[in-house]
């Protein structure tokens, strides 16, 4: 009896559905309503591959917990799908939409949603989401505004960036420059995760943050074994560049002495 209960308690915990993603609305729009074509399709990070091959490795690099599609139809041949992309923690998110967006363009905020908006392809990120617009219409930045109105009420209150993250975008040479990777931020080094910003001089810094101040002394102490001689280390932080010059050591000692004062 007690094997019989046993099997009964894993068939039942085996089907058990999958924690489901955000929800996204069923309809959008005033001049031109949209509504969803089907059901919400969603993938697991194993399964990614299967809606958007080609970006699999890149979503799951980025901390892809979850990604969820929908297309909407209107009048004519109006249509609009979306991605939507939780990547666990609003930092992946940033990071992730930096390397998509770069500086070609400015960004809107629509009710605490950052957005790039294009003719046919938008990006945006909102908290831990990555979200990502396709419309096939005339005016499709329009809709795309409407869409991430309704989506923005919808969607969890957007949690707020890492302090350092305005720290380096004041520091940095342009804001746009500002990056973030969950994995390694310097591929070369094999280092990471951390940040990434072009200084106002053009040469290119990274960051990273640790727990405790001896973790910080050892890494850095492996960046200087690897042939990196602009090393700085500041109580849990440390930076580097690999432009060797007196200007860029005294640039990254600054930078790290704003970094230490929001992250104690």
């Amino acid at each position: 009896m007690m094997i019989i209960r046993l099997l009964i308690l894993f068939f039942l915990a085996g089907a058990l559905p999958v924690q489901a993603g955000p929800v996204l609305p069923e309809a959008f729009g005033t001049v031109v309503r949209l509504s969803m074509a089907d059901n919400v399709r969603e993938w697991p990070p194993e399964t990614i591959y299967e809606h958007v091959n080609g970006e699999a490795e890149l979503l799951k690099r980025f901390g892809a917990v979850s990604l969820s599609y929908a297309l909407y139809e209107g009048s004519g041949e109006t249509t609009l799908s979306v991605d939507l992309v939780d990547l666990g923690v609003p930092e992946n998110a940033f990071g992730l939409l930096s390397l998509y967006t770069g500086c070609d363009a400015s960004p809107e905020e629509i009710s605490g949603t950052l957005v790039f908006i294009g003719t046919y392809t938008s990006y945006a990120r909102r908290g831990p989401f990555f979200i990502r617009v396709d419309v096939d219409a005339e005016d499709g930045a329009s809709l795309t505004r409407e869409f991430l109105k309704v989506l923005s009420g919808v969607l969890p209150a957007p949690e707020a960036l890492p302090p350092v993250l305005g720290v380096l975008q004041q520091a940095a040479r342009a804001p746009c420059e500002v990056g973030y990777h969950p994995e390694d931020v310097d591929y070369d080094l094999e280092a990471g995760p951390g940040y990434l910003w072009t200084a106002p001089g053009g040469q290119e810094c990274f960051a990273r943050l640790f727990p405790s101040g001896d973790e910080a002394n050892t890494f850095a102490s492996k960046l200087e074994s690897k042939g990196i001689e602009t090393v700085m280390t500041r109580e849990k932080a440390v930076a580097w560049s690999k432009t060797a010059s007196e200007g860029a050591r005294i640039y990254l000692d600054k930078t790290l002495d704003k970094v230490v004062e929001v992250v104690r």
